[in-house]
């Protein structure tokens, strides 16, 4: 669940902080059932320091990705100025964790309580939620992320041809020119280290950029493979010496070796280039094991699929 609500933060990069507000405003509706939360800037726009409300106008939220003690203040200042009379003040924060405060703030009103959540906060209360109402929540988690992602896909027909135009390259079988067979020295270890904290490192970039790009990548595989079969292999090989090769180079820094394979595929594209989508696709195969393929961990005694 911690997953999935920070996977919907990430839309509101791209579908502004209308969306955020709304999804925390549905989500709060699904936890609390004795009141009900509004959004204050579909009554009013720009609503001055606070953007959801509930109904019994006792508690008011400030939805944010911000987490410093300046945006707090800020918050807190507006907030005065309006001569609000709410009871409780809450910062939602989009993000897992929010910081630790050591002090109070001299910008609360004294009979304003105030409180700082995180999406750990958040899942205190739904874990506290029985299983039905537990399974809804998590089904509305799920739909939203879903929803959001394929309606983008319309919108995306160059990203997609860019991934396509790579998979046509890819699967053409072409030699690449390079020594093949997976072999690679690791004089300084660089790899061996890397390595050790790839899966995790691939996830929380592959993470930030799935709700965008995920169901804009599987649509450019389900077009591709419209009369091409039997490519997966070759496509797999291909990517297995492009990577090694760029790892290589790279003196075994996977970081510079995975942009670098980026920057490569970015060439193959004949139209619009979509840097952003080739990189995702890259972490894809990664996670697949195609880009820096399993005989490379094994060489090395590692195991990143764990």
């Amino acid at each position: 669940m911690a997953t999935q609500i920070e996977l919907a933060k990430c839309l509101n990069l791209q579908d502004n902080n209308i969306y955020l507000e709304n999804f925390f405003r549905d989500l709060l509706n699904r936890i609390y059932t004795d009141r009900k939360f509004r959004n204050l800037n579909e009554v009013k726009g720009n609503f001055t320091a606070i953007d959801l409300a509930d109904d019994q106008d006792d508690i008011v939220i400030q939805v944010t990705s911000d987490t410093k003690r300046s945006k707090v203040a800020d918050t807190l200042k507006k907030y005065k100025e309006q001569e609000y009379s709410f009871k409780k003040l809450i910062m939602l924060y989009g993000v897992l964790d929010k910081p630790k405060r050591e002090e109070e703030f001299s910008e609360k009103p004294k009979e304003l309580a105030l409180e700082e959540w995180d999406l750990k906060d958040l899942l205190k209360y739904i874990e506290a939620i029985d299983g039905n109402d537990l399974a809804i929540i998590s089904e509305f988690v799920e739909s939203e992320l879903l929803i959001n992602s394929y309606k983008k896909i319309e919108d995306q027909t160059e990203e997609i041809n860019a991934i396509i135009d790579v998979l046509e390259y890819l699967s053409s079988n072409k030699s690449t020119g390079q020594p093949t067979g997976n072999q690679l020295v690791d004089p300084k270890g660089k790899v061996t280290a890397w390595l050790k904290d790839m899966h995790a490192v691939a996830l929380s970039q592959y993470a930030k950029l799935w709700p965008l790009l995920y169901n804009l990548l599987e649509e450019a595989r389900k077009q591709f493979a419209q009369g091409n079969e039997l490519t997966a292999v070759s496509i797999g090989l291909q990517l297995e010496d492009l990577s090694i090769k760029y790892l290589q180079e790279a003196d075994g820094d996977a970081n510079i070796a995975i942009e670098k394979l980026t920057d490569y595929l970015l060439t193959l594209v004949k139209g619009p280039k979509s840097r952003q989508a080739i990189k995702f696709y890259v972490i894809d195969e990664l996670i697949l094991c195609n880009v820096f393929p399993p005989s490379i961990n094994s060489q090395y005694g590692i195991d990143i699929q764990e």
